[in-house]
């Protein structure tokens, strides 16, 4: 069987890049296509030579672009009698552009062919769940069609206007954020909130109210507006839904989780509490039961909630450290760098904010003192691509007793875009609910 490929196009794309000499040329037809995208075996490794010749900065004439290929060991009478005939046949006035085009778009229908091909050879063999194809599927469809693309570039004077219009919207609304505000008045005059593209770490110890505090961020943004999106890797849509109506209703959570009798004459509330949850303005997509998700499995289901809510900018996982990657990968580090830089790819891509919920490691857990970026780092240097990064460590100012709120220092660590900083939150376990603190 004959795959998609275009011979004309890849020799009247090379014939004219010879022709001209330009590096422009080179560099408009780098942000097309690269050289695994060409069908014939000389024309990919021409295209590299090429490549070479244009990263030192050297003109991209015949002789460079030989000697090239003698360095590379590529050069034979058969492929410089093809350079020869490709610098024959091209003409000037070529729409190189067009010929770049077809080269993805053959190289692009030749790697469809491949994944059904696979997707083919693993349905017949019937030893993987449907699921997990259809996750792999929606993978590869995602890199096919994201595959070379480098971003755009735009004059600086053509993003003045649409920016500045972008900030008097801001200015009207009166908001005192731009981004999906987290709820929490100190956070926010750091961070100025969640923004698409943007991949946010929030990590601590075991049982430090990380999670808490994600899903008071969560229950924040949706009270204003905002479409929020939860993967729970831990806890059910049950466990959730009680822990919001302690939140909500100021019932301690531990009588809700075991339906305690004494909440009969509390019922009321905890009807009131649910109508307030139902009437929320904004929309909260819980997806809990995570004990298998992957970058791929998790871009497939934020496409479906995209699809029924386009605006959902803020999406939620808890806990990192219970995500998979796509293939296996036995070393940690190397593995956590793998999901992290996933994660922080479909952010971009998606225009989306992911807040990823973060658990140190065992050997942290009995340190006596608050957590640094190091800390993080030693975890994973995966971390290094988050834009911001914030540690909490829990502490009881007053005696761990259950009479008073324990004390969370936040220490926004790492902000790319904004501030970092320091602040506290009251954490009231028993409704599993942040407060900032009174100020006397």
């Amino acid at each position: 069987m004959d795959f998609p490929h275009s011979l004309h196009a890849e020799q009247t794309l090379l014939g004219y890049i010879l022709l001209m000499k330009d590096p422009l040329i080179m560099a408009k037809t780098l942000e097309v296509i690269d050289s695994t995208m060409f069908y014939d075996q000389m024309h990919k490794r021409i295209f590299l030579a090429m490549v070479n010749v244009y990263k030192k900065g050297q003109a991209l004439d015949l002789t460079l672009v030989s000697d090239e290929l003698q360095d590379l060991d590529w050069l034979n009478s058969i492929t410089h009698e093809r350079l020869i005939q490709l610098t024959q046949d091209a003409t000037y006035g070529t729409a190189f552009e067009n010929y770049a085009k077809i080269i993805k778009e053959k190289s692009d229908l030749r790697l469809i062919m491949k994944s059904c091909d696979k997707i083919k050879k693993v349905c017949s063999e019937e030893k993987i769940e449907v699921q997990d194809i259809l996750d792999q599927m929606q993978k590869n469809a995602f890199d096919i069609s994201h595959a070379n693309t480098g971003g755009s570039i735009v004059k600086l004077r053509d993003i003045v206007k649409p920016e500045l219009d972008e900030l008097n919207r801001l200015i009207c609304t009166d908001k005192n954020t731009s981004g999906v505000p987290s709820g929490f008045a100190p956070l926010d005059r750091l961070i100025d909130g969640f923004h698409p593209g943007d991949m946010v770490i929030v990590a601590a110890n075991t049982s430090h109210g990380k999670s808490a505090f994600a899903l008071n961020i969560a229950y924040n943004a949706v009270n204003v507006g905002n479409n929020v999106a939860l993967f729970s890797l831990e806890m059910t849509r049950a466990q959730l839904f009680r822990r919001l109506l302690s939140m909500e209703s100021q019932l301690k959570s531990y009588m809700l989780r075991k339906g305690d009798s004494h909440l009969k004459a509390e019922w009321k509330k905890l009807v009131m509490a649910g109508d307030k949850i139902m009437g929320l303005p904004g929309e909260m997509f819980i997806n809990d039961k995570n004990r298998n998700l992957t970058p791929s499995r998790l871009l497939s289901k934020m496409h479906l909630i995209l699809a029924q809510k386009p605006n959902t900018k803020l999406f939620i996982i808890d806990y990192f450290q219970k995500m998979k990657p796509d293939t296996w990968i036995a070393e940690e580090t190397q593995r956590d760098r793998s999901i992290v830089g996933d994660l922080k790819d479909l952010a971009l891509e998606l225009d989306v904010a992911i807040l990823v919920v973060w658990q140190f490691s065992k050997g942290f857990q009995k340190a006596d003192r608050a957590p640094t970026l190091g800390d993080l780092y030693g975890t994973s240097a995966g971390s290094q691509e988050a834009d911001t990064i914030i540690l909490m460590d829990k502490t009881y100012p007053n005696g761990d007793d259950g009479s008073k709120p324990a004390l969370v220092e936040f220490n926004v660590a790492k902000a790319r875009n904004d501030r970092t900083g320091k602040f506290s939150l009251e954490f009231f376990e028993d409704f599993q609910c942040f407060m900032e603190p009174p100020v006397f």
